[in-house]
């Protein structure tokens, strides 16, 4: 069918869809949410991690600093902090723990990057269908007005 033989609602849509895009705004928007949602999803589950090793690393310490305490009852203060303070530095399990978290910080702001950047591409697309709502409103209204006209020429 020809652009003159189809409907004005027909060649609205055309236009709306083929020339402004709306459709493709609205399909990116969408795309963006869901990037969103497993964007807060990752980040959620790299808190629950970081928060598990954190207590793990905790656990730990208090451990190496009982144990330090039983095996030397007869170190002063300040000699025992600085013997727990090198055990934890040394202690293997302690740094595979300190490692774990090192790498969840890093999986984290990647997360959290990745959530700002689909926060972004909301707002864009929310913009830019705000802004083609506006364009055919007032498409809508010159052509209600050019329709008046001609229906005030006939009489």
């Amino acid at each position: 069918m020809s652009s003159a033989q189809q409907s004005p609602a027909a060649k609205a849509i055309g236009y709306a869809e083929e020339t402004l895009r709306v459709h493709h705004t609205y399909v990116e928007a969408e795309r963006a949410r869901a990037e969103l949602e497993k964007a807060a999803t990752k980040i959620a589950e790299w808190n629950a991690l970081r928060r598990e090793a954190e207590e793990a690393l905790k656990d730990r310490d208090m451990e190496l600093t009982a144990n330090s305490w039983a095996d030397h009852p007869d170190f002063s203060a300040t000699k025992m902090e600085g013997f727990v303070r090198s055990l934890k530095q040394s202690d293997e399990f302690s740094r595979i723990l300190r490692k774990k978290l090192s790498e969840y910080a890093g999986q984290l702001q990647r997360a959290e990057h990745d959530k700002l950047m689909a926060e972004t591409d909301i707002r864009i697309a929310v913009a830019r269908m705000n802004e083609l709502g506006g364009y055919l409103s007032y498409l809508a209204a010159v052509k209600q007005a050019n329709n008046t006209e001609k229906l005030e020429n006939r009489t």
